[in-house]
């Protein structure tokens, strides 16, 4: 399997880029490759392109393309193979923040225990954990 590769949208600190790294993935943002400012769905669509997993705060409106994803291609009847994102990880902010670190390390746990994020959609927030949608 090639090495996990993390798209960062445009919400996340740059910094998170260098954290991912440090742990052993791949890691880039829609501001270094000047993507910043793109509709979601362009940025779905991009990251699917490019093999890319999708970071995000934007949860609504990435469940809603990760679900159209899902259900136009089953509609459609189009191959996994040939309709598929390298996947979406959606993180839930709330008041109190949480540190770029920790979520640099929650990743990198849910790497570890769900192996292939393709054409998987999964959310964290702070009182459940990981969900997969």
């Amino acid at each position: 399997m090639p090495p996990l590769v993390f798209y960062l949208d445009e919400n996340f600190p740059e910094v998170m880029a260098a954290l991912l790294i440090a742990l052993g993935f791949e890691a880039v943002s829609t501001n270094s490759l000047g993507r910043k400012g793109a509709r979601d769905h362009n940025q779905l669509l991009f990251a699917a392109q490019t093999e890319r997993v999708v970071v995000t705060y934007n949860v609504a409106d990435f469940l809603l393309l990760h679900d159209a994803w899902r259900d136009w291609s089953a509609a459609w009847g189009t191959s996994p193979t040939v309709a598929r994102h390298a996947g979406i990880l959606i993180f839930h902010q709330d008041k109190r923040g949480f540190p770029v670190a920790t979520i640099a390390q929650l990743i990198a746990d849910l790497v570890g225990r769900s192996g292939s994020l393709e054409n998987r959609c999964f959310v964290w927030k702070r009182v459940t954990g990981w969900r997969e949608v």
